[in-house]
């Protein structure tokens, strides 16, 4: 019978713990898990808010940007468990032009209006704006997934992501570089 010689990790405690020759390892930092609210899954809450009229509502830094769904004549959203309907600013056809409507909304956060988007794109029912914005929304969760998003910086400093390739970096400034010859 052969002994095994591969150090063991024994946990002591909280933040704690020995490697198998008693020597005490301490964890010096414990990050706490913000409590994520569960995304709009429903089958049902997905369908409605797909009949919707969608519009991407920037804000600085653009992840806490939101989806907002609407539905034009002033009717209310569809309600959708634990969000409240807001006012949104929408500039729509009238009787002499462009007016801008204030109108209803279900505003989301974008990684919670994912579900709805994704599947909006290829549902029959779904309003076309809700269609092109889950086609965008699939676009660039390909990009990430072939590893496209670098990190950058946005002119207020706030850290975010853009969608490039590592050749054509900040750092390649030349425009033959860039295929500009």
């Amino acid at each position: 019978m052969t002994r095994d010689t591969r150090p063991h990790l024994s946990v002591l405690g909280r933040g704690c713990c020995t490697l198998g020759d008693s020597t005490r390892l301490v964890k010096f930092e414990e990050r706490a898990i913000a409590e994520q609210t569960p995304p709009v899954t429903s089958p049902a809450e997905i369908a409605e808010l797909a009949r919707c009229r969608a519009v991407f509502v920037p804000a600085d830094p653009a992840r806490t940007g939101r989806i907002a769904f609407w539905t034009p004549g002033g009717e209310g959203p569809p309600v959708v468990e634990s969000r409240s309907a807001e006012d949104l600013a929408v500039a729509l056809p009238g009787a002499e032009g462009i007016e801008l409507v204030t109108v209803p909304a279900v505003l989301l956060p974008v990684r919670s209006a994912l579900p709805v988007l994704t599947r909006a794109r290829a549902a029959a029912r779904a309003h076309r704006a809700t269609a092109f914005w889950g086609a965008a929304a699939v676009f660039a969760l390909q990009l990430a997934a072939r590893g496209l998003l670098l990190p950058g910086l946005t002119p207020d400093d706030h850290d975010a992501w853009r969608a490039g390739d590592e050749q054509f970096s900040v750092q390649s400034t030349s425009g033959s570089e860039r295929g500009r010859g």
